[in-house]
């Protein structure tokens, strides 16, 4: 029953790396992109709930991750990584061109370095999941301010679970406005 183990834990990889990559192609869908077939016409195409979609996909992957070791950290980097990835191949993709050709740089070497960049198009993002650890040491100490939030209203369905998602969305508003 070992033996199976190593292959569930990559599937897992696999397939959270996998909604992060998606996730960030519906986020650069959220955006208008030049439509490659009308380039002299300049009409563009948008997903508006791109961003949103995009970004429920990287939420659901962090969910099933759980953030509560290191190594879940780092898998949560990698996420973020991955996250970036995706929004650079349905976004950025001209990028390693406008390096060729304004650069003079190599053909392998522009596509290096856009993938490289790749890794620095959200940094809110990197600076959310910090955050989100931060949040978590704090309520996991019970400080005063978080227990007293949370303990007035013990019902089935705790208060916690309704405040997660607009404070989610507030935190990561925070981020992109304060983060360059």
């Amino acid at each position: 029953m070992l033996t199976n183990q190593p292959q569930f834990v990559f599937k897992e990889f696999f397939f959270r790396s996998l909604l992060g990559l998606v996730g960030g192609a519906f986020y650069a869908s959220g955006f208008p992109v030049l439509l490659p077939f009308s380039a002299d016409s300049g009409q563009t195409m948008s997903f508006p709930l791109g961003t949103l979609v995009g970004f429920f996909l990287l939420l659901v992957a962090f969910r099933k991750n759980g953030l509560q070791t290191g190594r879940d950290t780092l898998f949560a980097i990698t996420l973020i990584a991955f996250f970036c990835l995706g929004l650079y191949l349905a976004g950025f993709y001209w990028l390693p061109f406008t390096i060729k050709e304004f650069g003079g740089i190599p053909s392998p070497f522009n596509h290096l370095l856009g993938v490289l960049f790749s890794l620095l198009l959200l940094p809110q993002y990197y600076l959310f999941l910090f955050l989100i650890k931060l949040l978590q040491k704090l309520s996991n100490k019970n400080i005063a301010f978080f227990s007293s939030i949370f303990s007035s209203l013990k019902p089935k369905q705790s208060i916690r679970t309704y405040l997660l998602a607009p404070l989610l969305a507030l935190l990561v508003t925070f981020c992109e406005i304060y983060t360059p």
